[in-house]
C-alpha cells in the first residue's frame, strides 16, 4: 500500500497547473523578479546549505494545493535550465515518468511534450505546451508548461521553472498547481503530491549533478541546444 501511495505521489509531481474559478493564481509568476527573494534569511541558508526547500498553500477557492520547490545546486543557471528542458530525457531520471517526448516545436522556444505517467490506477498520459524564455534584466532562464489539448486524467496542467545565479551556484525555483480525477485515489493524490514534487526535484538536482560530473559530453550538447532554441526568432 506505501508503494502505491507513492506512485500516486510522482504522478501528480508531473501533473502541474491552476484550476479554472475562482480568482486566477499567478503560478507562472508574472509579476515576479528574482526567485531568491522570495525566500527569507532563515530559508535562504538552508538552501546553501545542500536542502530541498518544500512550500504548500491552498488557493482560496481551490481544493488543491499549489507547490514550490527551491534548491541550489553546483552549476551554472544555463545549465540547470538546459537538464531540465531537455524534455526528452526527463524520463530518465524523473521517477513516476514512463515516457517523455517532444512531439513537435511549432516555433522558436515551444513545444509539445507528450507524457506518459505512471499513476496506479492505469498509466496515464497527456500534452504540454512548453515554452522556453530568457529574462536578461534579472538574468534568469524560465521554462513554462500548461496543459495543451486532452489528457486522460488531468484536469489541469500549469507550472514553471526559474533557474538564476546565487553566487557560484544556481537556484532552481519549481512552481506547481494541478487538478486530476483519479476517481476513488484523487484524495490521496492531492495528499501526497507536495512531498512527490520535492523528491522529483531532488531527481532534477542530483541529475544536472551527474551531467557535471560524468556526463559532459551531454551536459555540453543540452546547453547548445538551449542557446539555440532562445536565439531563434
Amino acid at each position: 500500500m506505501i508503494a502505491t501511495l507513492s506512485r500516486i505521489g510522482f504522478a501528480l509531481a508531473l501533473f502541474t497547473q491552476v484550476a479554472s474559478a475562482a480568482a486566477p493564481l499567478d503560478v507562472h509568476c508574472t509579476k515576479a523578479g528574482k526567485a531568491w527573494s522570495e525566500l527569507s534569511k532563515a530559508d535562504q541558508d538552508k538552501a546553501l546549505a545542500g536542502e530541498v526547500l518544500l512550500f504548500e498553500e491552498t488557493p482560496a477557492g481551490k481544493d488543491w494545493p499549489l507547490i514550490n520547490v527551491y534548491f541550489v545546486v553546483e552549476s551554472t543557471p544555463e545549465e540547470a535550465m538546459a537538464v531540465f528542458a531537455d524534455y526528452n530525457r526527463q524520463k530518465e531520471y524523473m521517477p513516476g515518468v514512463i515516457e517523455s517526448k517532444i512531439k513537435s516545436s511549432p516555433g522558436p522556444r515551444r513545444a509539445y511534450v507528450y507524457y506518459v505517467i505512471d499513476a496506479v490506477f492505469r498509466n496515464s498520459w497527456y500534452n504540454t505546451q512548453n515554452i522556453l524564455a530568457y529574462d536578461s534584466k534579472i538574468d534568469q532562464f524560465r521554462a513554462d508548461w500548461t496543459k495543451y489539448g486532452e489528457a486522460q486524467d488531468a484536469k489541469v496542467i500549469d507550472g514553471v521553472v526559474r533557474t538564476e545565479a546565487v553566487g557560484g551556484a544556481a537556484l532552481v525555483a519549481y512552481r506547481l498547481y494541478t487538478e486530476i480525477d483519479g476517481g476513488i485515489f484523487t484524495g490521496i493524490a492531492r495528499g501526497q503530491g507536495p512531498g512527490r514534487a520535492q523528491k522529483t526535484m531532488t531527481a532534477l538536482r542530483d541529475r544536472i549533478r551527474t551531467e557535471r560530473k560524468s556526463m559532459k559530453e551531454l551536459l555540453r550538447t543540452q546547453v547548445e541546444a538551449l542557446r539555440k532554441e532562445l536565439a531563434a526568432q
